[in-house]
C-alpha cells in the first residue's frame, strides 16, 4: 500500500478557508417572502386543480349531450329508413 504524505503547511490553509466559509454560512430563518411564494404557488395550484376539475366535468357533460344528440339523430335516420322501406314495398 502506498504511503500517504501530508504536509501541514499545505493542508492548513485549506481547512482555515473551509472554517471561514462554514462560519459565514447563514443558517437563520429563511426569507418569509419565499414562504409566501410557496404558499401562493400552492394556492395557485389548487385553483388550477379546481378549474381543471370543473372543465373536465363540463367537458363530460358536453360529451354526454353530443352522444344523446347523435343517438337521437341516428334513431330518426333509422325510423325514416324503415318508413321509406315500407313505402317502397
Amino acid at each position: 500500500m502506498p504511503e500517504l504524505k501530508l504536509n501541514k503547511t499545505d493542508v492548513e490553509p485549506v481547512f482555515q478557508d473551509l472554517r471561514v466559509k462554514v462560519q459565514a454560512l447563514d443558517t437563520s430563518k429563511i426569507n418569509s417572502q419565499m414562504t409566501e411564494s410557496k404558499l401562493n404557488l400552492i394556492n395557485k395550484l389548487k385553483v388550477i386543480d379546481e378549474d381543471y376539475e370543473q372543465s373536465l366535468t363540463a367537458y363530460k357533460q358536453v360529451l354526454i349531450q353530443i352522444e344523446k344528440d347523435a343517438w337521437s339523430s341516428l334513431e330518426s335516420l333509422f325510423e325514416t329508413d324503415q318508413q321509406l322501406a315500407k313505402n317502397m314495398k
